[in-house]
C-alpha cells in the first residue's frame, strides 16, 4: 500500500498487486511533479502518478534497491544479485541493460559517487552476504566487467553511504550491518592511515568514545537499580536472545534454494527439521559442520528431514544450499541457538508444492505454437478463491489482485517447463508443457475446493 501526503482535497492512495520492496521519488511526469517509483516483488517497476500507475517496466528479478544516476536514468539492484539501468521517460520506460557477475547474493544498498580513483562516476554496492563492491560506470552503456574494489563486512549490509571522515579530501564508505555495526572502508592508495595526523585524530576519537561508553554503562546500571524493587518474590529470567533471521532465496542457476541464517549474537548451533524430504547441496563449501539424522521410521510422515549445523568458526551468519522435491508441501523449521543462551529462536519457512518454480514477467514464445496441456475450471468461486489456491501451490503469488483478468507465468528452474495461469471470477485456465505440474495443481485445488464446499 502506498499513501501520499495528507493534502487537500484528498490523500493519494495506491494498492499494488504485489509487495513493494523499495520506493524512490523522482520527477518523471514533469519537472515540478514528484512521482513514486516502486520496485515490486512481481518483477515490475511501477511509476505512480496520483492514485494510478503511469506505466510499468519489466525487470529480470524482484528489485531491492533503486538510485538515480542521471535525469531519467535510474540504476537498480535485484534479489538475484544483478544490476541494471532504467530509462524512465515522461510517457514510457525501458530497461536498458542488466548485468550479472559471479556474486548472486541480493543487493541491499547502492550509492553513486566519485570515489576518487577513476575520476568519473563509480557505483558502490552492498549485498546481504556482507560484500562491498565498487564499479566504474561507463556512461549509460554498461558497467565495467569486474569491480575495481572489493571487501566484506562479514554480515548483511543494511545501509551504505560515502563521504569524507578522517581526511576532508578522501572519501570513505560507511556501512551499517545486521548486528548494528558501523564500519568504514577506504582506498588504501588514497588514504594512509599510518599518517601521524590521521592517527592522532583517530586516537582522540577513540578515547572520547571510551569515556562516553563508560558513562552510558553507569547510567544503565543506575536505571536497573531504580527499577528493581528491593524485596520481591518475582524471579526474572536472565535469558536474553538477540534478534535473528532466517530466509530462503531461490537460486535459478542451481535449481535450488539458499538458506540464509543471520543473528546479531554469535551462532552456537542451528537445527533444521521438516516433514518432507529435503536434499542438502554443496556441503564442502559450507562453513559449518553439518550432521544429518536418518529417520528411524521412514514410513512415518513426520521428521523426514533432520539436520544440525555447527559453525567451524565464530560467526553471525550461515548459508547452505538445499533442494526441495516438487509435489511435497510443508515447511522447514529452523531453530537458532545463540552463544551463551540456552533458549532458541524458531522460524518456520513455508515450502510450496511447486517450490522450484519462479514467476517471470514475460513469455517470449507464442503460447499457441507450444504444445501444452490445459485445465479449465468453471464454477461458483471468486477471483480471490482461485488466487488463494494458487498461492498454496506456487511461490510469489500476490495476496491481492485487482485486475479484471489476471495472468501469471511461471518457469521451472529445475526442468525449464512453463506454467501459465489466467483467471477471473468463476473461470480459470491453467496450462503447462509439463503434465506433472498440472497434476500437482489439480490435486491442490481439488483438496481446497472440497474443504470450502465449492
Amino acid at each position: 500500500v502506498l499513501t501520499g501526503p495528507d493534502r487537500k482535497p484528498k490523500k493519494n492512495y495506491f494498492l499494488s498487486n504485489d509487495k513493494i520492496n523499495y520506493m524512490k521519488i523522482g520527477r518523471i511526469a514533469g519537472d515540478l511533479i514528484r512521482n513514486p517509483i516502486l520496485g515490486c516483488q512481481d518483477k515490475l517497476v511501477r511509476v505512480i502518478n496520483g492514485d494510478n500507475v503511469l506505466y510499468s517496466v519489466s525487470v529480470p528479478a524482484p528489485i531491492t534497491v533503486i538510485c538515480q544516476y542521471k535525469p531519467e536514468h535510474y540504476l537498480y539492484g535485484c534479489s538475484d544479485g544483478s544490476i541494471g539501468l532504467l530509462h524512465l521517460g515522461r510517457e514510457k520506460g525501458e530497461n536498458l541493460w542488466n548485468f550479472h557477475n559471479s556474486n548472486k547474493n541480493s543487493i541491499t544498498a547502492m550509492k553513486i559517487c566519485n570515489f576518487g580513483r577513476s575520476g568519473g562516476d563509480d557505483l558502490i554496492l552492498g549485498r546481504d552476504d556482507g560484500s562491498i563492491e565498487a564499479y566504474s560506470i561507463n556512461g549509460i552503456t554498461e558497467l565495467t566487467g569486474e569491480p575495481f574494489g572489493k571487501s566484506s563486512a562479514g554480515e548483511a549490509v543494511t545501509g551504505l553511504d560515502v563521504g569524507p571522515i578522517r581526511d576532508p579530501g578522501v572519501k570513505e564508505i560507511v556501512v551499517t550491518t545486521f548486528s548494528g555495526k558501523l564500519i568504514t572502508f577506504w582506498d588504501t592508495k588514497l588514504l594512509d592511515v599510518n599518517d601521524p595526523k590521521i592517527r592522532e585524530k583517530k586516537d582522540a576519537k577513540a578515547k572520547a568514545l571510551k569515556v562516553e561508553l563508560t558513562k552510558l554503562k553507569e547510567i544503565v546500571g543506575q536505571t536497573k537499580k531504580s527499577k528493581m524493587p528491593e524485596e520481591s518474590n518475582i524471579q526474572l529470567s536472565s535469558e536474553v536472545t538477540q534478534p535473528a533471521n532466517a530466509r530462503m532465496n531461490i537460486v535459478p542457476s542451481d535449481a535450488a534454494y539458499q538458506l540464509v541464517i543471520e543473528s546479531q549474537a554469535l551462532i552456537e548451533l542451528v537445527g533444521l527439521k521438516s516433514d518432507i524430504h529435503i536434499d542438502l547441496l554443496d556441503l564442502d563449501n559450507t562453513k559449518a559442520i553439518v550432521s544429518l539424522t536418518t529417520n528411524p521410521n521412514p514410513s512415518a510422515k513426520t521428521n523426514n528431514f533432520l539436520a544440525t549445523m555447527r559453525p567451524e568458526e565464530p560467526t553471525n551468519r550461515l548459508e547452505i544450499k538445499l533442494r526441495t522435491t516438487e509435489g511435497q508441501q510443508g515447511e522447514l523449521e529452523c531453530l537458532i541457538f545463540q552463544k551463551g543462551c540456552s533458549v532458541c529462536q524458531g522460524f518456520y519457512l513455508p515450502i510450496k508444492a511447486l517450490s522450484l518454480h519462479e514467476r517471470i514477467s514475460d513469455y517470449k514464445e507464442d503460447p499457441e505454437k507450444v504444445a501444452m496441456s490445459q485445465i479449465n475450471l468453471k464454477g461458483n468461486f471468486g477471483k480471490s478463491d482461485i488466487n488463494a489456491w494458487l498461492s498454496i501451490c506456487l511461490p510469489d503469488v500476490p495476496q491481492y489482485v485487482d485486475d479484471d483478468e489476471t495472468l501469471m507465468i511461471f518457469r521451472s528452474v529445475f526442468s525449464g517447463s512453463t506454467l501459465i495461469c489466467k483467471y477471473n471470477k468463476g473461470n480459470a485456465m491453467i496450462k503447462s508443457d509439463n503434465i506433472s505440474t498440472l497434476a500437482i495443481i489439480k490435486d491442490c485445488m481439488a483438496r481446497e475446493a472440497s474443504q470450502r464446499k465449492i
